[in-house]
């Protein structure tokens, strides 16, 4: 994990510090989860970013949405005539 400096006023500062203390959090724990929870779409979105990057960069692993389909559903899904 990453340590991230942040300045805050010194009212909110204090007010988050009860905050956490009021649900025995500690302060960076009460904050990362303010964070991920308003930033939630943002940060699923860049997740998603990332990996179809790394599908678009290896292939290898992919199939179609046919073959997953004939591998996943044989019973129901005719197997392409050879």
């Amino acid at each position: 994990m990453r340590q991230v400096v942040i300045t805050l006023p010194n009212q909110l500062a204090d007010d988050l510090v009860e905050v956490a203390r009021r649900r025995r959090l500690k302060l960076d724990t009460l904050v990362r989860r303010a964070v991920q929870l308003l930033y939630e779409d943002d940060l699923d979105a860049l997740i998603v970013e990332r990996s179809l990057a790394e599908y678009k960069r290896n292939l290898s692993g992919t199939m179609s949405i046919e073959e997953y389909m004939r591998r996943r559903f044989p019973d129901v899904v005719p197997a392409e005539a050879e």
